[in-house]
């Protein structure tokens, strides 16, 4: 019996054997990974508090205390389906790339422009999840906008702050602001903040103020360290902040904006110029994935399934052209809003 390669069970598994695109925040910040059966999603958002036990006399027992406070909130996720359509005259051709005498079968090549087609597609949608999260962290919501859709999921993040001398004046003293941003998320966001995010005009103005030098001169006492390294994910190691246990990064990575202003396209930084983000990363973030749901091609009837990617392949009516779709509803979430504090220091 012949095996289809374009169930959605094979197709599934072709994914998995994709290399997935590597993404700094989304890997270092939304680690937690669900998945739901229904288009919506619930997470709770967490306000923590620091009650103390209370004393209490031997022979009267306990006392209740309240619980921590918190707020679940429910989401339709963002639908996002990436399509390639593939003719069957294509398939008849030699392939880029391949040998000019190949003897490849049409069958053949349609199984390596399936697994061409998932990767770019998955790829795209992994950009996608790592705006998402540049949109969180540095903004507070994330924006969802497309044809037929017009949406601000607002998160109420609050700890913002321009500064009035910028970090470009030598009169500014930058470790006094993430100083101050610090003890604020310890206070309120109760973790401690261990990574500091930058935008390549940041990181030049940071490496480069007079009172940062100042203190990285200081002999005989280890305030801080600046030890520029590139990573492979895109992000480049500056230094660490052994006082406050706090690592600096710049993250210069870029994609393309085609839904802001369609007209327009427009290349555009993951974390906006002029912008740092203090953040702890053991503060709790995470990436939820609502269900997709389809007509099946062969029974006609609506199909749901549950997972972080999804894919479908149809024919078109007269059989010359076949439409592989990917699709995902994928949420990324912050589930404690004073766990991190964003400041515009240009």
């Amino acid at each position: 019996m012949a095996y289809d390669i374009y169930t959605t069970r094979h197709l599934a598994g072709i994914i998995k054997r994709t290399a997935p695109v590597t993404t700094f925040l989304r890997d270092t910040f939304f680690r937690n990974v669900k998945t739901f059966d229904t288009e919506k999603v619930l997470f709770d958002v967490v306000m923590g508090g620091r009650e103390v036990a209370p004393f209490v006399h031997p022979v009267k027992g306990g006392k209740v205390i309240s619980n921590q406070g918190y707020e679940t909130k429910e989401y339709t996720a963002p639908l996002v389906s990436p399509e390639m359509a593939t003719t069957a005259d294509e398939l008849m051709k030699r392939a880029p790339g391949e040998d000019l005498d190949s003897e490849l079968t049409p069958t053949q090549r349609g199984m390596g422009q399936l697994g061409e087609d998932l990767s770019k597609m998955d790829d795209s949608i992994t950009r996608r999840e790592e705006v998402m999260c540049a949109e969180l962290l540095f903004s507070g919501g994330i924006t969802v906008k497309g044809e037929g859709i017009d949406e601000y999921i607002d998160f109420g993040f609050s700890n913002f702050e321009t500064l009035d001398t910028k970090w470009s004046d030598p009169a500014s003293d930058p470790f006094a602001d993430i100083q101050r941003w610090y003890d604020e998320i310890s206070k309120n966001g109760l973790v401690k903040a261990d990574i500091m995010i930058m935008s390549q005009d940041v990181a030049n103005a940071f490496i480069n103020n007079p009172n940062v030098k100042e203190q990285l001169d200081v002999k005989n006492m280890d305030i801080a360290t600046i030890a520029p390294k590139a990573l492979k994910n895109g992000a480049r190691y500056i230094g660490t902040y052994p006082m406050l246990g706090i690592s600096f990064y710049s993250y210069s990575e870029y994609y393309m904006d085609d839904w802001t202003d369609p007209a327009n396209p427009t290349l555009k930084p993951y974390v906006p110029d002029g912008t740092v983000a203090l953040l702890s990363t053991q503060a709790n973030f995470s990436r939820l994935y609502g269900a997709v749901t389809y007509f099946d091609p062969k029974t006609e009837k609506p199909v749901t399934y549950k997972g972080k990617r999804v894919p479908e392949s149809f024919l078109s009516s007269n059989h010359r052209t076949r439409t592989l779709r990917l699709s995902a509803r994928p949420l990324m979430v912050a589930h404690e809003l004073m766990s991190w504090y964003v400041g515009t220091v240009l």
